[in-house]
């Protein structure tokens, strides 16, 4: 259908279709972490950010004081809904878990900590269904020195890919890790894994807590599926400019790697 409608168009109008197009498909891929205290807040941030904001991750703040009503609104909004529990129990606490959650949710993404039968018995509950299962190998506010600090005989790197891999054996769909560890640790699990990517921030903005972070263009251009960012965008001023302003360089990456 492009090449009829670029017949009829210049070569800048053509320029301009694309970059749109691809506008939209980076849209679709930024998951915005609605990491706020209550609803009334968080649906302010929705309507502030407005028609770019097309996916949108509830994380355990928001949860706990009425984050499945969010998810509700959000499913009446046709929004894509990644709800961030990082549930860690033993199996048939996190089985019964998973089933509560889609009784009153639909949503494309869960996560679950890197815990091998956490992830399992976490799996088997969302066969047949849209939602995926994300497996949190190591946090990306944890540096070496914190590895060590723990215990764990491993350097970051090896602990990220052991942890990787036994997620996605065990049932994973996809992974949070940091744009530094995707290409290494998709050539471990293979191209059908899904990788979402926290600690993104454009170079002007404030690391927070974040260790291990990228932009959104070298996050895109280092092989990450999503991007989840949240208070570059919803502490902003105008959060529909720092949405627009971070899709922008998400098209960069993907430009520059085609």
């Amino acid at each position: 259908m492009f090449d009829t409608v670029a017949e009829t168009i210049s070569e800048s109008q053509a320029d301009s279709v694309m970059s749109g197009s691809d506008f939209d498909k980076m849209a679709e891929r930024l998951i915005i972490a609605l990491d706020v205290s209550d609803s009334e807040t968080a649906m302010n941030t929705i309507e502030r950010i407005g028609e770019n904001g097309r996916f949108y991750k509830v994380g355990l703040q928001l949860l706990t004081v009425g984050g499945i009503e969010i998810a509700k609104k959000l499913e009446e909004k046709r929004k894509n809904i990644f709800l961030d529990y990082k549930l860690f129990d033993i199996g048939i606490t996190v089985q019964r878990a998973m089933e509560s959650i889609l009784k009153y949710s639909h949503p494309d993404f869960i996560t679950v900590h890197g815990d091998s039968l956490a992830i399992k018995s976490a799996s088997e509950v969302v066969k047949g269904t849209r939602t995926k299962i994300l497996a949190v190998s190591v946090p990306t506010n944890w540096s070496r020195e914190y590895i060590a600090d723990l215990g764990y005989k491993f350097n970051l790197k090896n602990l990220i890919a052991r942890r990787a891999e036994q997620a996605v054996n065990a049932g994973a769909h996809g992974l949070i890790c940091s744009a530094q560890e995707v290409r290494d640790i998709r050539k471990i699990v293979g191209d059908n894994v899904t990788f979402v990517t926290p600690g993104i921030r454009m170079p002007s903005d404030s690391l927070d807590d974040q260790k291990r972070v990228a932009s959104p263009e070298n996050a895109i251009r280092e092989g990450a599926d999503y991007l989840v960012v949240g208070r570059p965008i919803t502490t902003a001023a105008d959060p529909t400019f720092a949405t627009s302003r971070i899709i922008d360089s998400m098209v960069k990456g993907i430009s520059r790697t085609s």
